[in-house]
């Protein structure tokens, strides 16, 4: 996975914000769970649930999103404090 000039992987944007109202720094897990971000963008980018994520995170950004593939593993992630963002 290589960064664009910024130095921030490509993610897709409901990843990306998912990510972030849970606190998760995207450059922190790219480059320590390269093998999981590529997972998560993957299906992220495939889902077919995109239209439903958008409107369920404008409302509740933190919410549990059961039907997303990824809901499992983004939750595991924020268990792991080095993956966060510093504030």
């Amino acid at each position: 996975m290589r960064p664009n000039p910024t130095g921030v992987p490509h993610a897709p944007d409901p990843l990306a914000r998912r990510m972030a109202a849970l606190g998760l720094d995207l450059v922190a897990v790219a480059r320590s769970e390269p093998g999981a971000f590529g997972d998560l963008r993957d299906r992220c980018a495939k889902c077919r649930s995109l239209d439903r994520c958008m409107r369920d995170l404008a409302c509740d950004p933190a919410g549990s999103l059961r039907y997303c593939p990824n809901d499992d593993l983004i939750n595991f992630l924020t268990e792991m404090w080095w993956l966060r963002t510093l504030l």
